[in-house]
């Protein structure tokens, strides 16, 4: 239970792009000048705006910077490449998520969508 507290402690600040809030300054963290957290904040706004091809260049940046939510990000990352039709690589994203995250509270929504991009044709899936 401790864990399970703990990690939505550390994941609250990664999840503020559930409000209409915009994204602030982008603050010089990381050796390339942007930080993890405002690379997923981004990208997930370009998913919400159907930028998929953007949200994929995003969210595979923070996936390299943020480690503590990486399921989080393959599984954002999953959807935006299954949007832009790319089936066979949001599965390997998903297994990926299965694999190397066998602690995920995610693990029941990855196999799911992993369904999904299976087995429902494309107008169906939401």
């Amino acid at each position: 239970m401790k864990e399970i507290i703990l990690f939505a402690a550390l994941l609250l600040p990664f999840l503020s792009f559930a409000s209409d809030e915009t994204i602030g300054p982008v603050r010089d963290l990381s050796p390339s000048g942007v930080d993890g957290k405002h690379l997923f904040l981004k990208a997930k706004n370009d998913m919400d705006a159907g930028r998929y091809a953007e949200a994929v260049i995003g969210l595979s940046e923070a996936y390299k910077k943020l480690p503590v939510v990486g399921d989080y990000i393959l599984l954002y990352l999953s959807r935006a490449h299954s949007e832009l039709g790319n089936l066979d690589e949001s599965n390997s994203l998903i297994k990926e998520i299965l694999k190397n995250y066998p602690d995920s509270l995610l693990r029941k929504k990855a196999g799911l969508w992993r369904s999904k991009i299976l087995f429902l044709p494309a107008a169906l899936r939401v």
